[in-house]
């Protein structure tokens, strides 16, 4: 509610948290809703850069192929 809010105002929403690394269903979300800015801990940059990547062609590959709601979020990463 308050992203889709912030879209019509021009106003950037961005998190801070462990949890995009923690959860890569919770990063699919952010991505999905159009988040502007993650920041991370140094011991969970990694792991919430490889989710959000893996997010972004989840979205990509639904885009292109019109579906995808079966692939898992494991695609194309480790």
């Amino acid at each position: 509610m308050v992203r889709r809010k912030s879209k019509t105002t021009g106003t950037r929403i961005g998190l801070c948290g462990q949890a995009p690394s923690d959860f890569p269903e919770f990063a699919q979300f952010l991505v999905k809703e159009g988040i502007d800015s993650i920041s991370f801990s140094p011991d969970a940059l990694l792991k919430g850069i490889e989710n959000i990547n893996q997010a972004e062609l989840k979205l990509v590959v639904q885009a292109k192929t019109g579906s995808g709601s079966n692939i898992p979020l494991g695609v194309g990463g480790s």
